[in-house]
Formats: C-alpha cells, structure tokens, sequence
C-alpha cells in the first residue's frame, strides 16, 4: 500500500482504491478543527498510520488519538499545550474532567475578595476535536467547579485551633432550600468561624460553602464557649490552662474586654 507523502498544504480528503491512496489537499489557512479532522480521518481510513498523520498534519496526539482542536473560555490550551501537559491521559471526556478540575483547584483567586465574600465558585469547561485510531471523529467535552475559601487564620497555641460549636444544642440552623450554617470559636484563641453549606441543591455560580473569620469579641455565644472552656481547663489543672491564657493574650482575634482576665498560678 502506498502512503502519501504531504507538502505543508493539508490533507482535506483521502480515497483508497485497491492499493492506490488518492488525496485532495487544500491551503491549512482554510481549515478549522473540523476540517482537521476531516482531513485526519480520511487519512487514516485510506490506510495512514496515527503516528503519519500527527507527523503530516502537524498535530500532537493525545491518547493514541490525533489532537485537532482544543476550546477553553480564555484560550488557556492549545492542542500542544494540551497534549504537553497530559501526555498520558485517554482521550475522554473523564480526561477532560480532569484537566478542567486541575485548573480551577489551582486558580488563582484574591485573598481579600475570598475574606470578603467567604468563597468564590470557579467553572471551567473545555472542549476538543480529535481522530482515533479507527478514523472515528469523536467531540470531548469536560468541566468542573471548585470552591475556593478563604484561608484559615493562624493559632498562637503550639497544638492549633480547637474549635466549638457556639450552638451545643442545635448545632446548625436551615438558612432557606437545603442551606445549614453553624458557627465555631476556637478556644485557644478567641477567633470565630462562620460556617454555611449550600447542601444538594444551589443557584448556579453560588459558591457550594462559604467561611469567614472574625474577632471573638464581637459574639457573644463565642466568648461564652471560650469562658466555660477556661472555667474547665483551670478546674483539672496543669499548663494546658496557662497556654491558652498565654495563646489568647497573643491572639489578634481575641480581646479580654468582656471576660475577666484570669490569673496563673
């Protein structure tokens, strides 16, 4: 069988005829993805192996397929780009899942607007044209979201934050649909974490949970829980109490005004 052998001009069509490969080519200027693919196909139908037409036309594989087109909202991969950063992945849609979930867990987002808001949803989708080794012409589309939250604050105490529940006989409130928010103090350092969950069922680009942090002093369930904390750890004893005095002393988030200061032994 003869194996065509292409000018820079792509292949737009093959035909094989007992062991004859006809090709009609036309100017890659004119081509899309589609088009591509078209031409990748009908060169492996007539016969041409996937490693000739990834090499003819100039396209990367991916998965033991021919990578024709690649489409993100902001043009993050190309063709090249996609099959550099995957090399190993199938050709799927699961494959494009990945990809897309890899990019929106490691987005960028600000800080400040993440303190602000207490969680910012991401969504990315992405979509791409490829050949597999049968000439079959498949369209991959995959997507994914992530919820980025704020991040937590430091504890001064060796041992990290411990937190409580403000609410030990409820512990969270229905907020509206399938929503619970609940909220936590840390007792080794006075700050307060509201916490929210959207549940099974959101609004589109709502974020899945949100936290935010803030002062202990400006809850008054958070200083009480921090007071009965206090009260049981100086009744057993031992320098587990004075670290926490010590740790909230250090504690940006925590002020004394509405609880007495205790004294060390």
């Amino acid at each position: 069988m003869h194996t065509p052998t292409l000018t820079p001009r792509v292949l737009l069509s093959a035909a094989r005829t007992d062991d004859r490969v006809t090709v009609a080519l036309r100017n890659p200027d004119d081509l899309d993805a589609p088009g591509l693919a078209e031409a990748a196909s009908a060169l492996i139908r007539a016969g041409a192996s996937v490693s000739d037409v990834a090499r003819a036309l100039g396209l990367p594989r991916w998965g033991g397929s021919v990578l024709c087109g690649v489409s993100t909202p902001d043009d993050t991969y190309t063709p090249l780009d996609l099959a550099h950063a995957h090399p190993h992945a199938v050709a799927s849609d699961k494959a494009l899942d990945d990809v897309a979930r890899e990019i929106v867990e490691g987005w960028d987002v600000d800080c400040s607007r993440l303190c602000e808001t207490g969680g910012v949803e991401v969504t990315y989708s992405i979509s791409a044209t490829v050949v597999h080794p049968d000439g079959e012409i498949e369209e991959l589309s995959g997507s994914a979201s992530h919820t980025h939250l704020p991040p937590e604050p430091e504890c001064p105490h060796a041992e990290g934050h411990d937190w409580r529940t403000t609410h030990p006989k409820w512990g969270a409130w229905a907020t509206g649909g399938t929503g619970l928010a609940w909220d936590d103090v840390c007792v080794r350092c006075g700050c307060w974490r509201a916490s929210w969950s959207a549940g099974v069922c959101r609004d589109p680009g709502r974020p899945t949970e949100t936290v935010r942090y803030r002062p202990a002093g400006e809850s008054r369930p958070a200083i009480d829980v921090i007071a009965s904390h206090l009260a049981d750890v100086r009744d057993k004893g031992g320098p587990e109490y004075a670290a926490l005095v010590e740790a909230l002393d250090a504690s940006e988030y925590f002020s004394w005004d509405r609880i007495d200061h205790p004294d060390v032994d």
